[in-house]
């Protein structure tokens, strides 16, 4: 009934590039997301992995349905690097590998199942996808449940500032 912070489990969406070179495992495990509710992101079609490549809504849908949301000890998934945690007590990380015609969709229905948001800014170019990400979020979340992270070892700081204060400054102000 209670996360690793002591609150009410809550679903988290985890927003990445997927390009970006690090361990997921890191990432969702050893940094804890996985232990304040079940962890939801979309995966790339190029990740290592066994589950299918959603090419539907139909696809998107089934899918869904069985993303897991109870505590437990559960393995890490495929794509995830195994060096270190195979398995892990938590929250279960619930993933969607898409196609690029789909990743929208995928995605809104997604965050519409989530509470918070934690979004990885880590780059030093201007994702499509992500800013597309970012005007969702700035648009339909209250300010206070996006996490915005970055490494500054390895992130263009000045872009990723700009990008993301030309996507704040474009938002819906209704």
């Amino acid at each position: 009934t209670r996360n690793a912070a002591g609150a009410r489990p809550f679903p988290l969406m985890y927003l990445w590039i997927f390009e970006r070179p690090d361990s997921m495992c890191t990432q969702l495990v050893a940094h804890g997301w996985a232990c304040l509710g079940p962890v939801h992101l979309l995966v790339s079609p190029e990740a290592r992995g066994d589950a299918p490549v959603m090419r539907s809504s139909q696809d998107i849908g089934q899918a869904m349905e069985r993303f897991a949301s109870g505590s437990g000890r559960f393995n890490c998934p495929r794509f995830i690097d195994f060096e270190k945690h195979h398995s892990y007590l938590g929250y279960p990380i619930n993933y969607l590998w898409c196609q690029g015609g789909v990743w929208q969709e995928a995605f809104h229905r997604t965050a519409e199942r989530c509470d918070r948001y934690v979004v990885d800014l880590t780059t030093d170019e201007r994702p499509t996808g992500l800013l597309l990400e970012l005007e969702y979020l700035f648009n339909r979340v209250a300010v206070e449940n996006i996490i915005l992270l970055l490494d500054t070892s390895r992130a263009d700081l000045d872009l990723v500032r700009d990008f993301v204060l030309e996507t704040w400054a474009a938002r819906d102000r209704r």
